[in-house]
């Protein structure tokens, strides 16, 4: 059975597994059309990623597993849908799952709407489904939560059952008004927005139905909705109320691509790294919602005796340093098409940037002030700060710069970074200037932007301080009888960032309260141990962050770079390394942890084992190299901990390992691509 290793994570009040559209599939032949001959193969599949799915949430062992719906692809209007039916039930039952589900359209029909594509819901489907799986809307009550299952295609229906659904919901809020509710349905709300057409679009509730659920969202404050029906993960709020679509184990939909700067291979049909399910796990005050990505796997290739790692979302993990500076705005947003299934304009956006920042459990991001001047911008950045996200916001400095030409667009900025052109700090008239934008929660960052003689017809630019900038930066500081809060100093990507960062570790100022650092990630293979490197180097400098440089594919301009994201905004191997390291680091903590590099142990021409320590772990890194030497210089230079963990940072997946060096050698050689993660510790 699959294992989970939760030991990075702190502990939930309740933890609920939540699938989305596994749309079992009998025959993917029975799919093809004339000139479509890649339809059967895409689909092959389907039914063991699903499968899968059950196998991996079964080993989960969560407190509950919910489904949203679309368990089958057979709708009831196929000659086959009784076949599909009994395939499902006899999958679940392989599962050994409890689920508890709401059902989609493909299990009992369409929502009410004359351009839909199949036949509605009928009294005849919503028998055929309650003798299969028991009333189509039911609720579970532990005391402290309510978790309620509704079924969307009920909605604006003329079925005797939807007055008797509507009148069940608002009866189940009133009567348990101190419990925190939970809403789980197959078709969301809406998609992008209220105003959104639901009328002719095939994934929205429409009207009137739309406004009184959203109503009692509001007057109730449901906590969270959780939908699927759309194949694509997306966020939105209404006042207090999250509304989570999550994704399908199975296939995404080639609708939702016009959000994207790039088509994929098929119209989407094999993108697979968007494939999974969720984790929703609940605190005492609010929640995260964890995505498990199944990457359209049908079994599991790697070591059994392995664990996958779950790592801390944003909410988790509140003393974490790390960010992305945000090169593309965290959203973009299309009008979309009118083609199949819709009969309206499609609308779509790619929330993938922002939900991966969570994912990775960053709490900084930085990004140009300009962004909270478009609406979509603001809206989405704000949303993210209210997910425990800090805001960098950058200016550059002008002669206009004051606290009146800012002043709209500083709520909910946490740092503001302004940035001097052409000179490495403020003029004493600036920096007198400056101090009129100072707030007591507002706190201010340092850069300049200078331009550098490259070898190129043109100069290149650089928003950060290097390096060897410090002591002039500090004398000019002195000179003018001021002090920052912080001070941007870059990495290059040629630079080792092990040495560039720790250095910092003991340095004291007295007009730089703390030190930002940006690392710009490398190219390919590299982009790995140097990520590892500056995440171990920086949780040594007190109070700093990093922001990794950029957070996705940076490649229409001048400067190309590979970001943690490509333009799918699909993950690259150095965004799992951080997303792991990063709970490594910092999960489970109540308060940062004050680490300390420790010395560098060569192992062989240009490899090394990095470690860092704080009073209860010593965390290696290894970056390359012998795994052998490496594990030889672990055991000699440690002494005995509680518990030995060896961590993939790349492929998730995590060893308790027992004291001595075999243990440890077997484990390392057992990682891919070179780059580890060691974790001593004693017992919490």
């Amino acid at each position: 059975m699959v294992t989970f290793d939760r030991s990075f994570l702190p502990p939930a009040q309740l933890e609920i597994t939540v699938l989305a559209d596994t749309h079992h599939l009998l025959d993917p032949q029975m799919y093809a059309t004339p000139g479509d001959s890649q339809s059967p193969e895409l689909m092959r599949d389907w039914g063991a990623r699903a499968e899968w799915a059950l196998e991996m949430a079964r080993g989960l062992e969560t407190d509950f597993v919910f489904h949203v719906g679309d368990l089958q692809q057979e709708h009831p209007d196929s000659d086959r849908f009784e076949q599909g039916r009994l395939a499902v039930k006899a999958q679940f039952l392989r599962s050994g799952l409890p689920l508890l589900i709401a059902a989609g359209n493909m299990d009992i029909g369409d929502k009410p709407d004359p351009t839909m594509p199949a036949s509605w819901v009928t009294d005849q489907t919503l028998r055929r489904w309650e003798e299969d799986f028991g009333p189509s809307f039911h609720s579970v009550d532990t005391g402290d939560f309510l978790f309620l299952f509704l079924n969307s295609q009920l909605l604006n229906s003329d079925l005797g059952e939807t007055a008797v659904q509507r009148e069940w919901l608002e009866r189940q809020l009133e009567d348990h008004g101190g419990a925190r509710a939970f809403l789980f349905l197959h078709m969301p709300p809406f998609v992008v927005d209220e105003s959104e057409p639901g009328l002719g679009s095939y994934d929205a509730i429409g009207e009137p139905a739309r406004s009184w659920l959203l109503e009692l969202c509001r007057r109730h404050g449901i906590e969270a909705v959780f939908a699927g029906h759309s194949h694509f993960r997306f966020l939105n709020r209404v006042d207090e109320t999250r509304i989570h679509i999550l994704p399908s184990t199975t296939t995404t939909r080639p609708g939702f691509y016009e959000a994207f700067a790039v088509l994929p291979d098929f119209q989407g049909k094999a993108d697979l790294p968007k494939l999974g399910f969720t984790v929703l796990r609940i605190f005492e005050e609010g929640h995260a919602l964890q995505l498990v990505r199944t990457n359209g796997q049908t079994g599991y290739g790697g070591p059994r005796d392995w664990a996958s790692v779950l790592t801390c979302t944003t909410v988790e993990i509140p003393t974490s340093h790390l960010g992305a500076f945000l090169r593309l705005p965290i959203a973009s947003h299309s009008d979309g098409a009118v083609g199949y299934p819709y009969n309206v304009r499609h609308r779509v956006r790619d929330d993938y940037p922002l939900l991966a920042c969570l994912e990775l459990g960053l709490r900084h991001v930085r990004f140009p002030i300009g962004d909270l001047d478009t609406p979509l911008q603001a809206e989405r950045l704000r949303l993210l700060r209210d997910e425990g996200m800090s805001l960098t916001a950058m200016v550059i400095w002008d002669d206009s710069l004051s606290a009146g030409s800012v002043e709209h667009l500083l709520p909910g900025v946490d740092v503001l970074e302004v940035q001097v052109p052409g000179q490495l700090a403020p003029t004493k008239e600036q920096a007198e200037r400056l101090s009129s934008v100072r707030r007591p929660s507002l706190e201010i960052a340092l850069s300049p932007i200078l331009m550098e003689d490259v070898g190129l017809v043109h100069r290149r630019g650089r928003s950060w301080y290097q390096l060897g900038e410090l002591s002039a930066l500090e004398a000019a500081l002195s000179d003018l009888d001021m002090t920052v809060d912080r001070a941007v100093f870059g990495i290059e990507n040629a630079e080792p960032a092990w040495e560039a960062i720790t250095a910092f570790a003991q340095t004291e100022s007295a007009h730089i309260g703390y030190f930002d650092f940006i690392l710009m990630l490398a190219d390919g293979d590299e982009a790995v141990p140097q990520t590892l490197a500056a995440a171990l180097a920086s949780a040594c400098v007190d109070g700093s962050r990093l922001f990794i440089d950029p957070l996705q594919d940076s490649d229409r301009t001048a400067s190309v770079s590979q970001g943690l994201l490509d333009r799918l905004s699909n993950p690259r191997p150095a965004f799992h390394a951080v997303r792991n390291m990063n709970s490594i680091l910092h999960g489970g903590r109540s308060r940062p942890a004050s680490y300390r590099p420790r010395p560098l142990i060569e192992i062989g021409a240009g490899e090394r084992v990095l470690s860092i320590e704080d009073e209860s772990s010593v965390v290696w890194g290894l970056t390359g190299g012998d795994m052998t030497m490496a594990a030889a210089a672990i055991d000699e230079h440690e002494a005995t901990h509680a518990t030995r963990i060896v961590v993939d940072p790349v492929i998730g997946r995590s060893k308790v390992v027992s004291s001595g060096l075999s243990g440890l050698v077997d484990a390392l050689l057992e990682v891919e691509g070179g780059v580890a993660v060691v974790v001593d510790r004693a017992s919490r």
